[in-house]
């Protein structure tokens, strides 16, 4: 959320009411990033890194000057991330109760950076050459082996975004400007595909029931095309025009992108208001069958 002096800060909703997150100290932006069943927020502090909110408390993972980001958090409350000094390399990191640990990248790479955990304790990301190649691959971080997950046949490189409790991981493949929302199972690798028409299709949360979310966009200058979607089942489907959905977005908004499903399949979603100009977060909930 944005308040009037354009300071970011990072909000819960519970029972449809929101709870503005306050960035801490002299902070002026702060983003949340993900929440577990125990209701710990993982967040992003510009200029003070990783950190937990949790009953009104938001903690620092890392000392100050310390380069990090939380990007996933699991129920067990382990959070992940990347760690690093201001000036040197950054690595994966994973915080299990204060105590972090660096997950390195896989072998002939430099950098790496985790995405997501599951309850396993199955951690997924990247790992980074920043070479001439600028080439990165998505890794699988568990029981201390790091597993090159491999990329999607007529693509190049490759990126891990979450993993469920079964294993299942969702990630993105890249070709030039090609992007191909991807599906590691059961140690394949799938293309999920996308709308026709759109050129990019991202995924970027997947839930235990393998519902997965994401959008589709098509790049174009000084324009807003893109689309929330979801896969079931192997088919991918427009949320704006899905019916089995409820937003409650009106005809004048689009659901430009979906970030979050939970196992009970609400959907958490981005929306542009084309006649007020404003973007809302909104929650899709699936109507019960009778």
């Amino acid at each position: 959320m944005v308040d009037e002096q354009g300071k970011y800060h990072g909000a819960v909703w519970f029972l449809g009411k929101p709870t503005l997150i306050e960035c801490p100290g002299t902070a002026f932006t702060c983003f949340v990033r993900s929440m577990n069943e125990r209701g710990q927020i993982g967040m992003d502090v510009i200029n003070g890194g990783a950190s937990i909110w949790e009953k009104g408390v938001i903690t620092a993972l890392t000392p100050e000057g310390t380069r990090s980001n939380l990007n996933g958090l699991n129920d067990a409350g382990e959070a992940v991330g990347a760690i690093g000094t201001l000036e040197g390399p950054q690595y994966a990191a994973l915080w299990n109760h204060g105590v972090s640990s660096v997950l390195g990248p896989l072998p002939g790479f430099v950098n790496s950076e985790a995405h997501g955990i599951n309850n396993r304790g199955q951690i997924v990301g990247l790992s980074v050459s920043f070479d001439a190649t600028n080439d990165f691959r998505a890794t699988l971080w568990f029981q201390g082996q790091t597993v090159d997950l491999g990329v999607l046949n007529g693509y190049t490189r490759s990126q891990a975004i979450n993993i469920n409790d079964q294993g299942t991981i969702i990630g993105l493949s890249f070709l030039d400007r090609r992007i191909g929302a991807t599906l590691w199972k059961d140690g394949q690798i799938h293309d999920l595909g996308g709308l026709p028409g759109f050129t990019r299709s991202y995924a970027m949360a997947i839930n235990n029931r393998g519902q997965i979310v994401g959008m589709n966009t098509v790049p174009c200058p000084d324009c807003n095309f893109q689309h929330a979607v979801l896969w079931q089942g192997g088919v991918i489907f427009d949320l704006n025009s899905i019916s089995s959905w409820d937003s409650g977005a009106g005809e004048d908004v689009r659901l430009v992108e979906a970030t979050g499903i939970n196992d009970n399949g609400e959907i958490i979603a981005n929306g542009y208001n084309f006649k007020t100009k404003e973007n809302h977060a909104y929650l899709l909930t699936p109507y019960q069958k009778r």
